[in-house]
């Protein structure tokens, strides 16, 4: 082995002008190879997942909510509150997303309740009603039609609801729930979303139950592992925001949600791992220089190390 050694390096010495180009022509290789190298932040990319499981990560996501974020609006100064001051800012988000993300990344942008989708939930709730009662509620509707003149008098308070100006929701309820039978069992339904308890509707926008704050709710396409694309859409939001705030001087805005905390996670990971390479750089040269007291021998040792980096 020594033997083979001594005869390359002697072979070497004598063609020195051809090893420095096939030197030179491996080193590009290598960088061009490498420079080719395309990274992903996805850490589910790293599993062996099937086309099902990736199916059934994506429905988990979405259910929930780790794509989601949410755009928060409050007065500068907290102590009061203006609704319409809020609405107005808004709808200038909207305006300004939808003239900023031309190419449509944002899935949802959620600023008023869907109606109309509640109406279908409801519809949807009614229509399989019976999957949806247990034998408590059986004993109830048994005992409430066995009182007797509970028809009419229910009727009659249908009736009065319905002279109501703000009649128009509850009247769906009334057409499919006259006799008021099954508002234990929708109300049941409703108690199992606890966030929905925490927010009140003005004109059909989304505020806090102390109407300090409103929302817009978005749909990240990356979900909350793509830290490289969703690092990109929160600055095209950021900006959204700056001329929402540049527009509407006494309001700002922020945004909280799965993509937004796993961007500043990643950012803060790369920070601190590019500063902890540094000083460990720094430190390993200071001590390879109080070593061999020679630049020559630490660049000697740098580029080899660097040239094994460029290695597969």
């Amino acid at each position: 082995m020594t033997d083979i050694t001594l005869r390359i390096y002697d072979y070497m010495r004598r063609h020195t002008m051809l090893c420095v180009t096939l030197f030179c022509l491996a080193t590009a290789l290598l960088v061009g190879l490498v420079s080719r190298i395309r990274f992903t932040e996805d850490i589910s990319a790293f599993l062996p997942l099937e086309e099902q499981h990736k199916e059934s990560l994506q429905v988990y996501q979405d259910i929930s909510g780790a794509s989601k974020l949410l755009a928060i609006f409050q007065l500068e100064d907290t102590t009061r509150t203006d609704e319409e001051e809020l609405i107005c800012a808004m709808n200038d988000f909207e305006h300004y997303l939808s003239a900023t993300d031309t190419s449509g990344i944002i899935r949802e942008v959620t600023a008023q309740v869907d109606y109309e989708g509640i109406a279908a939930v409801a519809d949807f709730v009614y229509q399989n009603i019976p999957f949806f009662l247990t034998e408590p509620d059986y004993q109830r509707i048994d005992s409430l039609l066995s009182i007797p003149g509970y028809v009419e008098r229910q009727l009659g308070e249908d009736l009065s609801m319905l002279m109501f100006p703000t009649s128009g929701l509850m009247a769906q309820s009334i057409q499919h729930d006259p006799l008021n039978l099954f508002s234990p069992a929708l109300q049941q339904l409703s108690s199992s979303n606890p966030v929905a308890g925490n927010f009140e509707l003005y004109d059909g926008y989304i505020f806090t139950r102390d109407m300090k704050r409103s929302l817009v709710t978005l749909t990240s396409p990356y979900g909350n592992s793509e830290t490289h694309n969703n690092a990109r859409l929160m600055q095209m939001l950021d900006a959204v925001a700056d001329s929402v705030q540049a527009h509407n001087s006494s309001v700002s805005v922020h945004y909280i949600g799965g993509p937004s905390i796993a961007v500043g996670n990643s950012t803060q990971i790369r920070q601190d791992s590019i500063l902890s390479v540094s000083l460990a750089a720094v430190l390993i040269l200071a001590l390879l220089y109080y070593a061999f007291r020679s630049l020559r021998n630490i660049l000697l040792v740098v580029l080899s190390i660097s040239w094994g980096w460029l290695s597969p």
